[in-house]
């Protein structure tokens, strides 16, 4: 799916079919890479989180190398971060329910 500020060099055929099944089955949350930008989207009822890069040169944000970090909550919230390797600065990219949490 796209990312923001990145273009689609090559976009899959059926991303959109494969999106749809995965929502349709009741998928919470979809980790997804290699864009080198961390960001987090809620499509229907799941959380879509790319992750940025951990250790890369080819950094594509103005936040340098990062990791994402998932805290799911007793209440079935999501809280998704990015951590910044250099500073340990934490900045939240998103809070989502999880509708089908357990």
């Amino acid at each position: 799916m796209p990312i923001p500020r990145t273009r689609e060099k090559y976009p899959i055929e059926d991303a959109g079919d494969v999106l749809r099944h995965l929502t349709n089955a009741g998928v919470d949350m979809i980790l997804t890479g290699h864009r080198h930008i961390s960001y987090t989207l809620k499509i229907e009822n799941t959380v879509v989180v790319n992750a940025g890069t951990l250790s890369s040169r080819r950094i594509q944000s103005q936040y340098g190398n990062t990791f994402n970090l998932i805290d799911i909550l007793a209440n079935g919230t999501a809280v998704v971060s990015e951590i910044n390797v250099a500073t340990g600065m934490r900045r939240i990219l998103g809070i989502s329910k999880l509708v089908h949490h357990a």
